[in-house]
């Protein structure tokens, strides 16, 4: 794992070595690019220790927005102590090669290693030797969920290998796939294939282990996780308090507050003017190809909830026949199964109204590219919820109250999490979640996650 990371940030390295010196070199000062390979070499070297120091080489049970916070500091830090000693530094080297270059290229390195980590996490979370093998401790409903929660999200590292019982007895649960054990096995079997992780959910109806159980479990595992399954919905970015000793859990609606939206706005008008133009041929591009393949317009708009509830109309890339209501209420109608699907995910696996050149580019998302305009206007976030129907609001169940105090986004914690695989009222959970958990790390990471998923393609239907 550690290899696979350190593959990852060295090539984001050499990206962003090539893209600073390039950007150095179209203001008018050309230099030889092999004249920089020292302070690349020195930075690949530095990085991955400081990385290990501040827990994210390898990174196994860290949120992503923690990451992402933590590489941050450690990049800026390793370029920080190269910039200094390469301006006291009476080595010949130092003086030949441009400091404003080495901004550049720090400033396109916070890019792109956890841009690089992201698509990396993406391509190995699913392979055998990433993450380490863990064993849930307990039976009954709570392990079943966290089973699946560890499954939906290999990202963080901890795979389900099998479950531990207290009763011998117990049979092998089909349902999870896991063989059941018991302490006695662990024991004189050893651990199970160099698992040395265990994790125990823990319900309202619980309490956490007591001395003696604790003693025990820590004999079997050299790591032990409790999670307070009733807590899950609070996020990563809970903060612990101390209350003389006693643990506090601190949650708060950060999105709601003044000035975290005037920070959040500020950053995503420069993101979308920047990403607006680097898309423009692009756009030029798929508003051909739809004009020429079918007939109808370019884009399509549609009344959506907006903020306070007030409706406002979201942009699209027309990506379905401009008879795509008619042809969803014919194919409810005749098929049960699919009038089932749509129910459970508001969406269809196989829709049929979706064109070709619709179906591709929502596999990459790209039919979302013209609500930038909805950002500009101030009607929209570059993430946040998703904006809902008018007809959807009935089924979120009291979550509106929460939803329609901020503005929806164009990518968001959903999408990033399972995407369409989710169903409709775990996406709403995930969203409140988000409003709740909000920071400036979040948000950045979700758009580096979504940067991923739209070249890998991932979870879209």
């Amino acid at each position: 794992m550690r290899g696979v990371l350190f593959c990852s940030d060295a090539l984001a390295l050499i990206a962003a070595m090539a893209g600073g010196l390039l950007i150095r070199t179209l203001l008018g000062a050309p230099q030889p690019w092999a004249l920089y390979c020292p302070l690349l070499m020195a930075v690949v070297l530095f990085v991955p220790p400081v990385y290990f120091l501040l827990g994210v080489f390898p990174c196994i049970g860290t949120s992503r927005p923690a990451e992402l916070r933590s590489l941050t500091l450690g990049t800026s830090l390793v370029f920080f102590f190269v910039f200094v000693f390469s301006f006291f530094s009476r080595a010949p080297i130092f003086f030949q090669f441009s400091r404003l270059a080495v901004c550049f290229v720090w400033g396109f390195a916070l890019l792109t290693v956890p841009l690089g980590r992201a698509i990396t996490y993406r391509l190995a979370a699913c392979t055998d030797y990433w993450g380490v093998k863990v064993i849930v401790i307990g039976k009954g409903k709570l392990v079943q969920d966290l089973v699946r929660d560890l499954r939906n999200n290999p990202e963080c590292g901890y795979k389900p290998a099998a479950l531990l019982s207290t009763s011998s007895q117990e049979p092998r649960d089909e349902a999870l796939g896991l063989a059941v054990l018991t302490e006695e096995q662990l024991q004189n079997g050893g651990r199970l294939s160099g698992t040395i992780h265990g994790i125990v959910p823990i319900g309202s109806s619980q309490q956490l282990s007591t001395d003696p159980e604790t003693e025990r479990l820590t004999r079997l595992f050299h790591y032990l996780v409790y999670v307070p399954m009733d807590f899950s919905q609070l996020g990563s970015m809970v903060v612990t308090r101390d209350l003389g000793g006693v643990l506090g859990l601190e949650v708060g609606y950060r999105l709601l507050h003044f000035w975290p939206n005037c920070i959040k706005r500020c950053l995503e008008l420069a993101l979308v003017i920047l990403l607006g133009i680097v898309c423009i041929p692009l756009l030029l591009l798929f508003a051909i190809l739809i004009k020429v393949t079918s007939p109808g317009p370019v884009f399509f708009s549609q009344p959506r909830v907006g903020t306070d509830g007030k409706p406002f109309q979201a942009y699209k890339f027309r990506s379905m026949y401009v008879d795509a209501e008619e042809r969803l209420a014919t194919l409810l109608a005749d098929d049960a199964a699919l009038r089932e699907e749509y129910d459970t995910f508001r969406k269809l696996r196989k829709d049929p109204r979706v064109t070709p050149v619709g179906r591709l580019m929502r596999r990459f998302s790209l039919d979302e590219v013209p609500q930038f305009l909805n950002v500009l206007t101030g009607e929209m976030n570059l993430v946040g919820p998703r904006s809902y129907l008018q007809a959807e609001v009935a089924s979120l169940q009291g979550a509106e109250d929460i939803l329609f105090q901020v503005r929806p986004g164009i990518t968001g914690l959903w999408q990033v999490s399972g995407r369409n695989q989710l169903t409709f009222q775990e996406r709403v959970d995930i969203e409140v979640s988000y409003i709740r958990n909000w920071s400036i790390w979040l948000d950045l990471s979700i758009i580096a996650r979504t940067f991923a998923v739209v070249v890998l393609g991932r979870g879209a239907y």
